[in-house]
């Protein structure tokens, strides 16, 4: 690195000033430029051949690197996992005894009532039992608490007829629509062949549409 510095920032600019100089002093112009030509090249080629030297000469004084050794490579041994346990085995599935099924609600009262949700009617139809009466009726409420004050009774024979109470005729003419599609039902419950609320509730059906025959 010396050899360098030295031979660019010091021989070779102070090479060009002398040549400038020496060439300086020469008859006429061409004669100088042909004299710094020579000169330049004369001193380059000097200055490198000295520090081609200083090079060869600092090189040989550097050791030669001593062999590399190798370590042979050390495996470690590699442990030996133990099993893992497995899962306990599962014990034997427990057959619980069935549950009963719950009994079906039975109808201890001599009517029961039909909500408008079942009906699709606006007011609350009540199913009667016959206890000995001949005429088959129905009864109606605008509520689903049974008013005597507000109650409309319908005969069902030979055909739907309002005994007593106050419907519309556009209300009468649904709910006696709902009770020739529930014909069935009406007759059962009041025969008292029906003792479930769950058997009413699966056979009930809702007003038909307007218009229907």
């Amino acid at each position: 690195p010396l050899a360098g510095f030295f031979a660019d920032t010091i021989f070779r600019p102070l090479l060009i000033v002398f040549c400038f100089a020496l060439a300086a002093m020469a008859g006429d112009a061409e004669a100088r430029f042909a004299e710094l030509i020579w000169l330049l090249a004369v001193g380059f080629a000097v200055i490198a051949a000295a520090q081609f030297a200083w090079v060869l000469r600092a090189a040989r004084q550097v050791p030669a690197a001593a062999p590399v050794v190798v370590a042979p490579a050390v495996v470690a041994p590699v442990p030996q996992e133990r099993p893992v346990p497995g899962p306990p085995p599962a014990e034997p599935a427990r057959l619980e005894p069935a549950q009963a099924a719950e009994p079906p609600r039975q109808i201890a009262r001599q009517s029961i009532s039909l909500k408008s949700h079942m009906t699709g009617l606006s007011q609350v139809v009540w199913l009667q039992r016959a206890n000995g009466r001949v005429n088959q009726v129905i009864e109606v409420t605008p509520g689903g608490r049974y008013d005597p004050d507000h109650l409309t009774v319908l005969a069902l024979e030979p055909m739907v007829v309002q005994i007593s109470g106050g419907l519309y005729d556009r209300e009468f003419e649904r709910v006696s629509a709902w009770a020739m599609n529930n014909r069935d039902l009406i007759d059962d419950f009041w025969d008292g062949k029906i003792d479930s609320f769950e058997e009413v509730a699966s056979r009930v059906k809702k007003v038909p549409a307007p218009g229907w025959r």
